[in-house]
């Protein structure tokens, strides 16, 4: 599965759908970010590599994830979402999505930012692709 891992250098992680994140994109050009290095600014999330969230933007982070888990909120049990227009297959890409799953996924993140802010950490974001076992754990 592609998922976005949000993690600090303790490798403490929350993972996010690739799909929830390509349809929160643009809102999250609100928060300011760089590359790992600090040399290369960003508003949002960097398309290749990793994406370094300071702390003065985790606040900004978990508000915005708190706002999409409001509107998800509303979805139906299981819905689709439609992303990015996709010439290969002619078509827009659609990912499959389950209510409970998405809005458990806003809570660990919101809960994971509190837990940043308090011991003044930075978050680093990343997307990859992991195994999930029948019980949403990491394999």
């Amino acid at each position: 599965m592609l998922v976005y891992s949000f993690e600090t250098s303790e490798k403490e992680k929350v993972y996010l759908n690739a799909g929830v994140i390509d349809i929160m994109f643009d809102s999250l050009k609100f928060l300011k970010t760089s590359d790992k290095l600090k040399i290369k600014k960003n508003k949002g999330l960097f398309f290749k590599g990793s994406t370094y969230i300071e702390k003065e933007n985790i606040s900004k982070l978990k508000k915005i994830v708190s706002s999409w888990k409001g509107l998800f909120s509303e979805a139906t049990q299981n819905f689709v979402l439609i992303g990015f227009f996709n010439t290969k297959i002619d078509g827009c890409e659609r990912w499959n999505c389950n209510k409970e799953e998405v809005i458990e996924s806003f809570e660990k993140l919101i809960i994971f930012c509190e837990k940043v802010e308090k011991e003044n950490k930075i978050i680093r974001c990343r997307k990859l692709t992991v195994k999930l076992t029948d019980n949403r754990e990491e394999r």
